[in-house]
């Protein structure tokens, strides 16, 4: 065995265990991150990091509510798809349609965050925080869209 295949079996084995004594959360917010940063196109960047910040701000949602935690859900998930169809086909009428779309999930957010902020469903800290997330996808889209 050479020398350097040495050192190299050495730091795989290393590598191996760090991987195993990260928490499992850890490595999944490592993975996605690393999935997250390799896109090129900045408005889905910006949304999956704005769909993680939701998942860990809802996540002490009291349970009265549950409905409106759904819907956000349920609407975020949906703006990235459409934004991701638009992304990715090359039909110029196609990618309109995904970002008027899109605009559409946007505005039910804001309303979604303006009833959350009306009973006191989470922090107004967060609910700022959330919004200022969603403003930037806002600004992205609209700037999107005038490219077309």
């Amino acid at each position: 065995m050479k020398p350097e295949e040495k050192t190299d079996k050495s730091a795989v084995v290393e590598k191996d265990k760090e991987w195993k004594t990260k928490k499992e959360e850890q490595r999944f917010e490592d993975n996605f991150l690393g999935f997250a940063l390799e896109e090129k196109f900045k408005l889905l960047h910006y949304t999956y990091t704005y769909i993680d910040k939701v998942y860990e701000d809802i996540s002490n949602f009291p349970k009265k509510h549950e409905m409106i935690k759904k819907q956000l859900v349920k609407t975020s998930f949906e703006l990235l798809e459409k934004i991701s169809a638009g992304n990715y086909s090359h039909n110029k009428k196609y990618k309109k349609q995904m970002a008027d779309e899109a605009v559409a999930k946007v505005k039910t957010l804001y309303f979604l965050f303006h009833m959350m902020e009306k009973d006191n469903m989470i922090s107004i800290k967060r609910i700022y925080k959330l919004k200022l997330k969603l403003d930037t996808i806002s600004k992205c889209l609209v700037g999107w869209r005038k490219a077309m």
